[in-house]
């Protein structure tokens, strides 16, 4: 670059106002802020413009030129050539490639010997395709990459036009969807769009509504304010009315009122009362009129026992309720009669009487017999036979007899049984067992230690039948104190 028409100064710098450059401006580097000045470079790597036309990524190597006579061809790389690229040039011929010749050969074309370039270019470029005079295509945004029909070639330093800049189109609200636009202009690499305004944010309310009672139902509101983040309603007053007391019997009611009772309030209730003591039998229940109440663990307490002597009893005495309003001691006892004596039996012949003695006999007792003078018998003593019914015996593991009974008794089996030693027996006294089968049968009986067997009678095998009945006869000994077992039938 070189500055005409200055005045002093270096000539190599333009003055601000006065100097006029001539040349090329060329810039250190592509710009790096909005305001900074662009090469064409910067320029087509993004919009799509310069020389190699069509729009796409600019490519880092282009084919190189090795010969001469080649056709022309669009390629089918994606990428395009930067405005200032060059293909190079096929070198120079030389002797030795043409080969010995006769000294008196001829070549055709211009022969530089000094091998500059610019003859040997414009040597390639008479002997190659002629170059056009036509105006180069121009790019469009849209438009597609193609061979070409001419049978000129461009020159070298050839340009294709590219689409201007245009308007970008403003934002002006917010929400508006993304278009890609019809425009055939391009936009400026620092283009920007703009922002809509911002919307008018409304001021904070100073007050909210203060909740005063329950069951407010929730409303939208129509204030142009805002709310704070961490705004409060309150909540209403606790009540500080004293709690209505409740009684025995009170029916529950929702209430009326507005306000909520304290977490620890409490309701009056009744006090505790005294209880009625109980002083005498007879007294009906009765529930009473106080608004007092008991306490759980309360007593009415019972009416005193009697101190007084109970009344003797008497044979004869009718049985009476009594008139007394107090209790007998459990462990009471009515006076009775004493034991008295009883009158001895001296005469054979004496009448019965039933006395008018007021003590008692006791169940033990006799009244002798009258003593007998060594008499003397003349005729025949007859009296009548004496014949004692079965006495049932209760069955039980072991089953007792009361030989003062009788002399034949009788049992059911329910079980695999023991005849116990029999109790209250006199010498000599003969006793038969009538023992029967239940419905079962296979029923036994063991014999208690004071029975004896001899060698006879070894053993007791009862009948093994259902309802079979066996019978066992023993006399008892008093000396060996023994039932000594004379007699065994069995199968009835």
């Amino acid at each position: 670059m070189t500055a005409v028409g200055y005045t002093g100064g270096d000539p190599n710098k333009v003055d601000v106002a006065g100097d006029t450059m001539t040349g090329p401006l060329v810039l250190p580097a592509d710009p790096v802020s909005p305001l900074q000045a662009a090469t064409m470079q910067y320029v087509d790597a993004r919009s799509g413009g310069g020389g190699g036309g069509g729009s796409g990524t600019p490519s880092n190597t282009v084919v190189s030129e090795t010969s001469y006579s080649q056709s022309a061809a669009a390629g089918v790389a994606t990428t395009y050539s930067r405005g200032d690229h060059s293909h190079g040039t096929t070198a120079l011929p030389t002797p030795a490639a043409i080969g010995a010749s006769p000294t008196s050969h001829n070549h055709t074309g211009t022969y530089d010997p000094a091998g500059s370039s610019a003859s040997a270019l414009a040597s390639a470029l008479a002997a190659d395709v002629p170059l056009g005079g036509n105006t180069p295509s121009a790019v469009t945004i849209t438009g597609s990459g193609a061979a070409g029909a001419s049978g000129s070639s461009s020159h070298q330093d050839h340009t294709h036009a590219g689409p201007g800049f245009g308007s970008v189109t403003a934002q002006t609200s917010f929400g508006a969807s993304a278009a890609d636009g019809v425009a055939s202009t391009v936009a400026h690499s620092d283009h920007t769009h703009g922002t809509p305004t911002a919307p008018t944010i409304p001021s904070a309310s100073a007050t909210v509504a203060a909740e005063t009672s329950y069951g407010i139902s929730s409303a939208a509101g129509a204030a142009a304010t805002y709310s704070r983040g961490d705004h409060t309603h309150g909540s209403p007053s606790l009540t500080a009315n004293t709690p209505t007391a409740s009684a025995v019997g009170d029916t529950g009611v929702v209430g009326t009122g507005t306000t909520p009772a304290k977490d620890d309030h409490r309701h009056a209730r009744e006090s505790f009362g005294a209880v009625t003591a109980q002083t005498s039998y007879g007294s009906s229940s009765a529930n009473g009129v106080a608004t007092t109440i008991a306490r759980s663990d309360h007593t009415h307490g019972t009416p005193s026992l009697a101190s007084t002597t109970p009344t003797v009893s008497a044979v004869g005495d009718s049985a009476a309720i009594g008139t007394g309003t107090t209790a007998a001691k459990s462990d009471h006892v009515h006076g009775r009669e004493a034991f008295g004596n009883v009158t001895a039996q001296t005469t054979f012949g004496a009448s019965s009487a039933n006395g008018a003695a007021t003590t008692l006999s006791r169940s033990d007792h006799t009244h002798g017999t009258p003593s007998l003078a060594s008499p003397t018998f003349t005729g025949t003593l007859t009296g009548p036979r004496l014949i004692l019914p079965p006495v049932a015996l209760t069955d039980a593991a072991t089953i007792a007899t009361d030989a003062s009974l009788g002399n034949h008794f009788r049992v059911t089996l329910g079980g695999n049984r023991t005849l116990g030693n029999p109790t209250n027996p006199v010498d000599g006294q003969r006793v038969i067992w009538e023992i029967i089968q239940d419905a079962t049968g296979s029923r036994t009986i063991t014999l208690d230690t004071a029975f004896a067997l001899g060698t006879d009678i070894t053993a007791v095998t009862l009948t093994t039948t259902a309802s079979k009945r066996d019978f066992v006869g023993a006399v008892y000994n008093s000396t060996a104190s023994k039932w000594y077992v004379i007699a065994l039938s069995r199968g009835y």
